[in-house]
């Protein structure tokens, strides 16, 4: 097979290497008529969806004007695990008229179902599923004619080497949301021009093991029955701040003040926001999907604190590094991530030391 190009935005293309694929079930979830039914229902999946799988579907997904109507072509992202312990990421777009008499654009939801291992192979990052399904729709056009049988999709896992978007304006909400997130709160945040980009840098935040844990909405009207952590919405069209509020969420506007988190993740998103500010986007996925990717949440303020003094060995002089060395040394490490960079450290440190005594031979 091939290579082809995934386009993710206007301005971001992304090479997709075809020959490692993942098989997976999908789901198609729009309005359609037949000779036995209308309305929206479930109209097409591979024939592993069970049914229970089906109706947990059925209630959690969009219908008629679910989608925000807002610049360009709206879509969609929805993301949340099932009770059978598979993962359900959704992408929702328009795909014409409807066909009933209520009018308007028929929402048109194309999902897949992964199980853990299976979405770890993605970090747990459901905006590049998302691009995928964004793609597939763009190349191929929305389901129309419900088929007799429904093969499941072809995934590509490779291609997506290259950094993750980027975003143009208030960066702060990346770490106001990913700290609500690591608090464990509820957070509809209202008027974010990115919403993309944002979740997928705020996910990229957390340590790998806590993504998956998070049910998110991009871009869907508000509703109850999703029970859902994370909702990022254009407009706050038809939002009841009564209702919300009753639910246990905290309603953010993206055009206010933000939120302030100082506590106990504050070193973390510290050391997170300098990484960024100093475009070493990079190293901060490493860090969160590799170093920390099961770290339990009470280490990251001790995880920031030693990348911190990672970075001050660099510059640093003898005598700060072998009070460094010495202290480390010391230290009882609690964590296999604090094992590692402080080994990280220490061999570099001594070499830095060792450098600095031959320079110093050398002069003499």
């Amino acid at each position: 097979m091939g290579d082809r190009s995934v386009v993710i935005n206007a301005a971001k293309t992304v090479d997709i290497d075809t020959t490692h694929n993942l098989i997976c079930d999908q789901v198609i979830f729009t309005s359609l008529r037949s000779s036995t039914s209308q309305g929206y229902r479930i109209v097409a999946a591979s024939p592993s969806v069970r049914h229970d799988e089906k109706d947990e579907i059925t209630r959690r997904s969009p219908s008629h004007e679910s989608l925000f109507s807002c610049e360009g072509d709206p879509c969609g992202l929805l993301v949340y695990e099932l009770s059978s312990g598979r993962y359900c990421i959704a992408y929702s777009c328009h795909a014409g008229r409807e066909q009933s008499s209520r009018g308007g654009q028929r929402v048109y939801t194309h999902m897949v179902l992964l199980n853990r291992e299976d979405y770890q192979h993605f970090d747990y990052d459901p905006v590049r599923i998302h691009a995928l399904l964004s793609s597939l729709f763009t190349q191929q056009g929305p389901l129309l004619k419900a088929p007799r049988r429904l093969e499941p999709l072809s995934l590509p896992l490779n291609g997506f080497e290259t950094l993750p978007m980027g975003l143009s304006a208030r960066t702060e909400w990346i770490w106001a949301v990913a700290n609500g997130l690591l608090e464990n709160q509820k957070i509809m945040l209202v008027g974010a021009t990115e919403p993309l980009p944002l979740l997928q840098w705020a996910l990229l935040s957390l340590p790998l093991c806590l993504r998956r844990r998070i049910d998110i909405s991009v871009g869907i009207k508000f509703s109850s029955n999703r029970q859902t952590q994370l909702i990022l919405l254009p407009v706050d069209k038809d939002i009841k701040p009564r209702v919300v509020a009753e639910r246990n969420i905290k309603l953010w506007r993206a055009d206010s003040e933000l939120p302030c988190f100082a506590g106990l993740f504050e070193t973390w998103f510290k050391l997170l926001q300098r990484w960024w500010n100093q475009n070493r986007l990079a190293e901060i996925i490493h860090l969160t999907s590799k170093v920390c990717a099961d770290a339990p949440l009470d280490a990251l303020p001790r995880i920031a604190a030693i990348c911190e003094d990672l970075d001050r060995v660099k510059t640093a002089d003898a005598d700060l590094l072998e009070k460094l060395v010495g202290s480390y040394a010391a230290m009882d490490i609690e964590t296999p991530a604090e094992a590692n960079l402080i080994k990280q450290l220490i061999d570099i440190s001594n070499q830095r030391l060792l450098d600095m005594e031959r320079e110093t031979v050398n002069l003499e």
